[in-house]
């Protein structure tokens, strides 16, 4: 059972890699939502024990070689917000989906706060508010992402 847990996560990882990989026309690029760490958190909130830190890293590797940016900003952000959500998914898990979206918020700001940390100290920090654009998406689609995954957890894992 633990394996078809891994390999349920996987592939929802992928194809939350894969989401994040679509071309899409110039008016959208910036609303287009954070996949990834979306599918991340929910895995860290509902299967702790599968997806942590080293998760974390390796997938912030594939987002860094795939948005070709700086090798280990998604990385450390996504790491940073894994130790934040480890400390606090009994919590999390509790919350209404409301609730829930507020606090998902709030770790994509802490996400973005990172890659914008490493980007000011590289000398390349983005230009104009859309920078912040993908977190009402994201948030939009939190309730979606969680009840969809939760149903495929309690039908795969």
């Amino acid at each position: 059972m633990q394996a078809v847990g891994r390999r349920t996560i996987l592939i929802s990882l992928a194809i939350a890699l894969l989401l994040s990989a679509l071309p899409m026309p110039g008016w959208a690029e910036s609303w287009v939502p954070m996949w990834v760490v979306l599918v991340y958190i929910y895995w860290c909130i509902a299967r702790p024990e599968l997806v942590g830190s080293a998760t974390a890293l390796a997938l912030g590797l594939l987002l860094d070689v795939q948005q070709a940016s700086v090798l280990g900003e998604n990385a450390l952000a996504l790491v940073i917000v894994a130790g934040v959500v480890g400390g606090t998914y009994p919590r999390l898990r509790m919350y209404p989906l409301i609730r829930q979206a507020i606090a998902v918020a709030l770790l994509l700001l802490l996400y973005l706060l990172v890659r914008l940390g490493i980007r000011v100290m590289l000398g390349t920090p983005p230009t104009g508010w859309l920078y912040w654009a993908p977190v009402p998406v994201s948030v939009l689609l939190w309730p979606w992402i969680f009840l969809l995954l939760r149903d495929v957890r309690r039908r795969y894992a």
